[in-house]
């Protein structure tokens, strides 16, 4: 079996256990929660606080309370001792309650002296720090906080009894109420004697701090302190976290949690120090050197350390204290499996062998884990795996691990040159699967195209694969061995079909300016892209399977449509398109032609000459001019190579009617009668003249064509100033008519 170090992920073991602080005969420690035994206390102290950690001494009128620990104890090693504890004055009357001390007496009674005497026993020998803050002798010199030395004497408020030299009582400011106040006293001597010590004493953490002398008697004391309540003064008055801490004291240690067949930890000192160490209590011979623990069995070892303290007089050691050291039982972690071959996920039974241990941790090596006695794992493929099995008590660790083998792959798969290929093209395969034959019997390869039924290959490596209709097909390869195990692997090869690409034009030749309709025949199956471009430098046109072009500039151009293809190599079709030029005709200015005038011949001067140009007239007239007689819209068109130019010319009326646009008739002699002219070289054989006004009302009529006119009167009356409509009809000598419209304004 291999074995491994405790490194626990799962579980939190503390390698160290605190051990006590002090035994109570060494530390005489009053702290929460509070620890009464060894200590007496009088009948009016009472418990209280948040975690009953506070001790009322006294609360009502003429009471007096104490506390001290109920057998003579040896406080005093090597160079001092100190003394903490924190006070509180509450609910003061009168000026509060007389005070409190503390003392430390080698001889005491058991009746405690009322106030003014601050619960001190009566008749006391030792020494007393006192704090007296009600005035009881009218001296006005309280609240005195003094260090006083009694040999079977009382204290008494004024009087200077038990002062020694240097111990004179110290006038301070009242002590705040309500609130917790720190005391510390420390008693420091020479060469161990108590008859040379000196007090340093902290109230309030520095509204008093003194040094003062005392006198111990013995190194056997009682200590304890008192307070007392007056008649009409008095208050509550209490304490808390109250030690008594002789020097040197035991250091603090922590204690190694100890486990069989597993290296020792040694002891670990956190607020350092100078231990000393003793087979008991009774052993005279320290030892710097810590003991080793034997751990080879679980078992209880009891080892006593003390502090060694050098003073300028030698080497003091403390009081002695018992560590003891329990050696627990390690757990025996141990573990077997059997395997159980798979298709490609075989499965481990695991047997849990291992003894004194309440909580497992298995790990697989494999990313996974369990907290289960015993369990069964699945392992997703050969390899080798670290699987490690952890055990723990209450106090102790262990861990084993194995090694695992699989090998028995079961896994099918395999590449291909590519996915996708264009028609005629082909396909390579590169078998990757790892399956092992079993049994003796060889493993079973089957590879199937997807083009037919038949059209399947039994191998481990298949030969290449043309492919040449396009589609989509499932290459699938299926594996069997001998356990048996069976599975299969797919891939999709996509086959583009050959490309394909054509176009149509209504036109091969067209004339300049005209569009021309295309038409594109592509395969799309697996297009990317499709482009026409054209020769004459116009912007390409793209992904447009139909449309219409026009081409400005006469020539012979070069259209190209190209097909682009994701696998598939590009493929461009072209054709020619012929531009030929529209010919130009240029016929005269429009002009003027009298009635039955001379005529004039008109003309195209600029294509007359060849041979190619054909003519059609809107007369019906063929030839390149024809001569024209009457008014009216001539239209001439050429037509040379297919391409036809047209022109045309207006020749308007002239000659035959002049008629005015207004007239005035004021007497003046000017424009006075509105009437028609004939400009024309015939004769006029009818005439007939109306006139009306906006009403459609006819205010003139005439069928003299040699009158005067209409001189802007309707029977005899003058008709106002605006604008009259009038109708003309004129038939000449030689029987032609004419007819005339038009507006003309009245003006006066």
């Amino acid at each position: 079996m291999k074995k491994v170090l405790p490194v626990l992920l799962l579980f939190s073991v503390f390698a160290f256990k605190l051990a006590a602080q002090v035994p109570s005969h060494l530390g005489y420690l009053l702290s929460a929660p509070i620890d009464t035994a060894g200590w007496t206390f009088s009948s009016t102290v009472r418990f209280d606080g948040p975690g009953q950690d506070e001790i009322v001494l006294v609360e009502r009128a003429n009471e007096v309370g104490y506390v001290f620990y109920q057998q003579p104890q040896q406080i005093f090693f090597c160079d001092s001792t100190v003394v903490e504890f924190e006070v509180k004055i509450e609910g003061a009357s009168n000026g509060g309650s007389d005070g409190f001390a503390f003392w430390v007496l080698s001889s005491k009674s058991n009746n405690y002296a009322a106030s003014p005497g601050l619960g001190i026993p009566t008749n006391s020998t030792g020494h007393v720090f006192l704090a007296d803050m009600f005035d009881n002798d009218n001296n006005s010199n309280n609240p005195i906080l003094g260090s006083r030395y009694f040999n079977n004497q009382n204290y008494t408020e004024g009087s200077t009894v038990g002062q020694l030299p240097g111990n004179t009582d110290q006038l301070n400011s009242p002590i705040t109420t309500g609130v917790w106040l720190p005391v510390r006293l420390v008693y420091t001597w020479a060469g161990g004697t108590v008859n040379n010590v000196q007090l340093t004493a902290t109230v309030g953490g520095g509204l008093w701090t003194g040094t003062a002398f005392a006198t111990l008697a013995s190194m056997n004391t009682y200590f304890g302190i008192s307070a007392s309540n007056g008649a009409a003064n008095f208050s509550k008055l209490s304490i808390r976290n109250l030690s008594v801490k002789p020097h040197a004291l035991p250091p603090e240690t922590l204690i190694p949690i100890l486990c069989t067949d597993q290296t020792p930890l040694p002891y670990v000192f956190p607020n350092g120090g100078n231990p000393v160490w003793y087979d008991d209590m009774f052993d005279n011979t320290p030892s710097v050197v810590a003991p080793t623990i034997d751990v080879t069995t679980a078992d209880t070892n009891d080892v006593y350390v003390a502090s060694r303290v050098i003073t300028s007089t030698g080497i003091c050691y403390g009081p002695r204290m018992r560590l003891r050291t329990i050696v627990h039982q390690s757990p025996l972690i141990d573990f077997d499996f059997t395997k159980a071959e798979g298709c490609g996920a075989d499965t481990i039974d695991f047997k849990n062998l291992s003894q004194d241990a309440d909580i497992y941790f298995w790990d697989f090596g494999d990313g996974t884990d369990t907290s289960v006695f015993e369990t069964n794992h699945i392992f997703a493929g050969a390899g080798e795996y670290n699987v490690v099995l952890r055990g723990q008590n209450d106090f102790c660790t262990d861990s084993m691990v194995q090694k695992i083998k699989l090998e028995n792959p079961f896994t099918v798969s395999f590449d291909i040159s590519a996915d996708s290929i264009c028609q005629n093209g082909r396909v390579t395969f590169n078998n990757t699967s790892a399956v092992s034959d079993k049994n003796g019997i060889p493993t079973y390869w089957k590879w199937d195209f997807g083009t037919a039924d038949w059209d399947t290959v039994i191998a481990k490596n298949p030969p290449a694969k043309w492919y040449y209709e396009p589609g989509s097909y499932e290459v699938k390869l299926t594996v069997t061995n001998g356990l048996p195990c069976t599975d299969s692997f797919s891939r999709i090869v996509r086959v583009d079909p050959y490309p394909s690409v054509n176009f149509t034009r209504i036109d091969t030749v067209i004339c300049q300016g005209d569009a021309i309709s295309f038409k594109g025949t592509v395969q799309t199956e697996g297009l990317d892209n499709l482009t026409w471009t054209f020769s004459d430098g116009t912007p390409n046109i793209t992904n447009m399977t139909e449309f219409n072009k026009s081409f400005d500039i006469p020539g012979v151009y070069d259209v190209n449509l190209t097909a682009m293809y994701r696998i598939c190599h590009d493929s461009t079709f072209s054709r020619k398109v012929v531009v030929r030029t529209v010919p130009n005709i240029n016929l005269p200015k429009d002009t003027v032609l009298c009635y039955l005038g001379q005529g004039f011949e008109v003309g195209d001067a600029i294509n007359a000459t060849n041979p190619a140009a054909k003519y059609l007239w809107s007369t019906g007239d063929t030839g390149s001019a024809i001569t024209i007689k009457h008014h009216g819209t001539y239209k001439a068109t050429v037509t040379i190579d297919g391409c036809s130019g047209s022109d045309e010319i207006t020749v308007s009326k002239d000659c035959y009617i002049n008629i005015p646009n207004a007239f005035s008739p004021d007497g003046d002699g000017l424009n006075d009668y509105f009437f028609p002219r004939n400009m024309s070289e015939q004769s006029i054989r009818e005439f007939k003249m109306q006139i009306y006004n906006r009403y459609g009302q006819v205010v003139f009529e005439t069928t003299n064509a040699e009158g005067r006119g209409w001189d802007g009167r309707l029977n005899g009356v003058e008709q106002p100033f605006g604008v009259y409509v009038y109708t003309i009809e004129v038939t000449f000598t030689n029987g032609a008519n004419e007819s005339y419209s038009g507006n003309v304004t009245l003006l006066r």
